[in-house]
């Protein structure tokens, strides 16, 4: 099926999940610590919001390492079977 060869499997999702959390995670303490260094509040945001951006484009799309087990469907029962 066309459309579940592009969708994101099970192991997938955890994975994605994983990735989002460590480069927020990392964006946010990197944040942190150059805003506090540079003593702007603006440049912490900015850092974050590149963050939010990184995890969105890393995470989002069904690339390629998200779909790398995928789910087997049963078929649907014919009239002979049911």
């Amino acid at each position: 099926n066309e459309s579940t060869a592009l969708a994101m499997d099970y192991a997938g999702q955890r994975l994605a999940e994983r990735v989002a959390q460590v480069v927020m995670t990392a964006f946010t303490c990197a944040g942190f610590a150059y805003g506090y260094y540079a003593g702007s509040y603006r440049a912490m945001l900015t850092v974050f919001a590149s963050g939010c951006v990184a995890a969105t484009v890393a995470s989002a799309p069904a690339w390629g390492v998200y779909r790398r087990h995928p789910v087997r469907w049963a078929s649907a029962p014919t009239k002979a079977n049911r």
